[in-house]
């Protein structure tokens, strides 16, 4: 049996309301259902995505996605990495998901896993949901929560097949569709979460919430090297800049003062190392401009740490490569300079670098 008919197959298998979980789950293991498998076709992306959207949306127990429906779901979010053009033209299947999308953000509990949720946050971007369908009103506290939930650092690309989708454009783009007033109560209140050990402990939302956004677009920057094309890597790293700058500080008050003092100053420090390694690892002629947007988060967050020199990172160990390293960017020590010497003051020694 051919690629195709085997396609068919499988999708008419689908809608049979004895399909076990198990079976789907198996098949979307194998490496003729891998999300790579059909990287360079055309529809068939779109509609194996929406296929498997639909066979969870209606046969998942309770609507809650847990245990193996994660895992389903999981996989199936891969094949949006392929994604470029709508799908709005998958009427009532389209219809479905956005209305299941905006129930389970709506409802953490309908999506356990924090990791999984992120997934779908990204997913109203990814397939252009009409953002006017959306409760941003209660999805703006699952938000907050799902922040506060994550390790930032589980992000890290591991290499495995199911990495983290859920990068900055994702979350400018979930942060944009908020109303900052609204933002900024939910996110001075206090809550309960319940962690792997069943303990439950209260959370301070604001103080995790801005930690871990600060974190994330550290671990966004040391992400983007997996994209093999220089300028879109620049676009992105233009926008980590731009979230820390200016996206937000539009809902955070006074965000640059508040994240000069600690608990927060030592995930600035780290996060403008990983931004600057990430620009000067870059070889795209264009750096200069993304240097100078570096420059601005610098200034604008107050970071004072002469660890953060342009040409002492140069030389540091968190950018990879061998001595020659430094002889391939000799070109661009010229650009570096005038970005490298302000706001350098001296510090005490326990300050963290």
């Amino acid at each position: 049996m051919d690629g195709q008919r085997f396609l068919e197959q499988h999708l008419r298998e689908l809608q049979d309301p004895s399909m076990p979980p198990e079976k789907a789950l198996e098949l979307l293991r194998s490496p003729f259902w891998s999300h790579e498998a059909y990287s360079k076709g055309d529809n068939e992306p779109v509609v194996i995505f929406i296929a498997y959207m639909n066979f969870i949306i209606t046969k998942i127990p309770k609507g809650c996605v847990d245990g193996i429906w994660d895992d389903i779901l999981r996989k199936t979010l891969m094949y949006t990495i392929t994604f470029s053009h709508r799908i709005h033209g998958m009427g009532l299947k389209y219809l479905r998901l956005s209305i299941w999308l905006n129930k389970s953000l709506s409802t953490p509990s309908m999506c356990p896993n924090p990791y999984t949720r992120l997934e779908l946050f990204r997913l109203i971007r990814k397939v252009q949901i009409n953002s006017d369908s959306m409760n941003w009103e209660c999805l703006c506290i699952t938000f907050i929560q799902t922040i506060c939930e994550i390790k930032p650092h589980h992000l890290y690309p591991s290499g495995n097949e199911d990495d983290m989708l859920f990068d900055i454009t994702d979350l400018s783009n979930i942060i944009s569709n908020f109303d900052y007033e609204e933002f900024r109560y939910n996110l001075s209140v206090y809550f309960h979460t319940q962690d792997h050990n069943t303990n439950v402990k209260t959370v301070n939302s604001k103080e995790t919430f801005i930690s871990h956004c600060i974190q994330l677009v550290g671990v966004f920057a040391v992400r983007i090297s997996r994209n093999k094309d220089s300028l879109q890597q620049l676009n992105e790293l233009d926008r980590c800049c731009n979230f820390l700058t200016s996206e937000i500080d539009f809902f955070i008050y006074d965000f640059s003062d508040v994240v000069s003092r600690q608990p927060f100053r030592r995930f600035v420090v780290e996060t403008v190392r990983d931004l600057s390694a990430a620009i000067i690892n870059n070889k795209h002629p264009w750096t200069e401009w993304t240097l100078v947007n570096r420059g601005d988060v610098v200034r604008d967050l107050r970071v004072c740490t002469k660890s953060c020199i342009l040409p002492r990172l140069l030389l540091h160990s968190q950018i990879q490569g061998s001595s020659s390293l430094v002889s391939q960017h000799a070109l661009l020590l010229t650009k570096l300079w005038p970005y490298s010497l302000a706001k350098i003051s001296l510090e005490p020694e326990s300050d963290p670098e």
